[in-house]
């Protein structure tokens, strides 16, 4: 899958291939930082891998961009399972926190990814459609086996950005507008439902 020219798309959302070759939580926390330090208002989660687990799969962890809350979304079956599923709870509170940050409008919201739940019709389909209407640019991890149904889901070709803080940056000044870089830092808010503006 290569890289679309850098060009006005028709929707503002930003998809990163997820594969092996990237380190996507780090180049999402990155972006997030530089995005911050520009002045812009930023909501949504990124989604991390912690330590393996036994049945050879790893921790899943989310950490939200504002308050920096780090919620865990798999429940490891015990030291003989062979799957991890989905905390249905953690689920819940990962979908609300999206909800809350698409009320506010950040400038950015980052959404952890569109994966197998998404592609079913299931999972946080309904949150990533909601922004989408709300018109707020959007970056998005798609894992490239479920790249086809996410262009079903968005109706027309998706706009593929490369895996760098960098490519981001570039990107939200193409559909924002450059960014003029402030001084003052932007610090960890706490709490759920606190504004995600400074």
């Amino acid at each position: 899958m290569t890289v679309t020219a850098m060009r006005q798309p028709a929707l503002p959302i930003a998809t990163l291939l997820q594969d092996d070759r990237a380190d996507l939580p780090a180049v999402l926390t990155d972006a997030v930082a530089a995005l911050k330090a520009r002045g812009q208002c930023v909501g949504g989660v990124v989604q991390y891998w912690g330590r393996p687990l036994p049945n050879g799969r790893h921790e899943m962890f989310v950490t939200d961009v504002v308050s920096n809350e780090r919620m865990r979304l798999d429940t490891p079956g015990g030291a003989d399972a062979t799957a991890c599923s989905l905390d249905i709870t953690a689920f819940g509170r990962v979908s609300a926190v999206l909800r809350d940050h698409i009320a506010q409008a950040p400038d950015i919201l980052m959404i952890n990814r569109f994966g197998l739940r998404e592609a079913e019709g299931h999972g946080l389909r309904a949150e990533i459609a909601e922004a989408i209407m709300e018109g707020i640019p959007v970056v998005i991890v798609v894992p490239a086996r479920f790249f086809a149904a996410w262009e079903v889901f968005l109706g027309g070709a998706a706009h593929v950005v490369a895996p760098s803080a960098q490519a981001i940056l570039r990107w939200s000044d193409m559909v924002r507008g450059p960014s003029r870089a402030i001084t003052m830092p932007v610090g960890p808010r706490h709490g759920h439902g606190t504004s995600i503006y400074t």
